[in-house]
């Protein structure tokens, strides 16, 4: 824009060709020293770890503190918490409905905030909490972006560096069905060019009821044919009728045998986990608790 610059310090104006020249050489320069201080810095590091010193203050993080001589040990309510995170991660249970449980009954961060999605996660990787520590397990790259260390970098590990939260087997176990989860997360189902064929080519179709409004299931595909699900009809072409309905992915109802007509109930666990299950629809129908039992005893359809 013709605006010139002018560092009074070292005398340099942009608009002349001798301070652009000079800024150029002096820009190398600090670049120079800067990386240099970095490398010195990563040296250090390398150094220390090869030593078995490890950068992370064990003490500090969540589930640990420190007694009046600097030893590291367990914080027992927060201990507790960790514990229950892995149990539940061995288990199956998704890192999402693990947050939610542990936020539903008043567990907090240590600042009192509630738990999210990342911190959970963070704590449930970490091999702090087997009592081991591992080191670099992150870097910066020529852009000081920093990256997951996957082997790109040398990594050491102290193993019976303090006392451990959960055991070995316990962790591993966490790790397997992470892993599981994340694999089947990142499995992408192909897309349908269309929805297939009719209903009534189902084995399942004409048999599936709503145990909302007693109306009948279709099947039906989402997200471009990568979800398939049985679907209350009332829902599905009358939702002005209130009908809370259900959707039934389609997977749940594999290796159903079912003769005649049966209601489908769905079942929800304290983490959210939810399971499908079928009875026999006049079974069904005189229970107390039909949702529509007074429209059958009126006669109504």
């Amino acid at each position: 824009m013709g605006v010139g610059i002018f560092f009074e310090l070292q005398n340099i104006n942009t608009l002349s060709g001798e301070g652009e020249l000079m800024l150029t050489i002096l820009s190398a320069f600090a670049q120079a020293e800067s990386e240099g201080a970095s490398e010195n810095t990563k040296l250090t590091n390398r150094r220390k770890f090869e030593q078995g010193i490890p950068a992370v203050k064990v003490g500090k993080c969540y589930g640990f503190s420190e007694d009046a001589g600097g030893e590291i040990i367990l914080d027992a309510e927060q201990a507790f918490v960790v514990r229950k995170m892995y149990q539940l991660a061995a288990d199956g249970v998704w890192v999402c409905r693990i947050r939610a449980y542990l936020n539903k009954r008043g567990y907090r961060k240590p600042g009192g905030q509630e738990w999210d999605d990342s911190g959970v996660t963070r704590i449930l990787q970490s091999e702090i909490y087997k009592g081991g520590v591992m080191m670099q397990r992150t870097y910066l790259d020529a852009d000081r972006v920093r990256h997951k260390n996957k082997g790109q970098r040398d990594r050491w590990y102290i193993a019976d560096h303090h006392p451990a939260v959960v055991s070995e087997e316990l962790w591993d176990k966490a790790q397997a069905a992470l892993a599981e989860r994340s694999a089947e997360f990142q499995k992408k189902k192909p897309e349908r060019e269309r929805n297939g064929d009719s209903h009534n080519t189902y084995p399942l179709s004409g048999k599936l009821f709503c145990p909302e409004c007693g109306a009948l299931l279709h099947h039906k595909f989402a997200n471009k044919g990568r979800q398939e699900y049985w679907v209350c009809s009332t829902r599905l072409k009358r939702p002005e009728e209130g009908c809370p309905g259900i959707w039934v992915p389609a997977e749940a109802t594999e290796g159903w045998q079912i003769e005649g007509k049966a209601v489908v109930m769905e079942n929800e666990d304290e983490f959210g986990v939810k399971s499908y299950s079928f009875m026999e629809k006049a079974a069904y129908e005189r229970r107390k608790g039909c949702p529509y039992r007074q429209n059958i005893l009126k006669g109504e359809k």
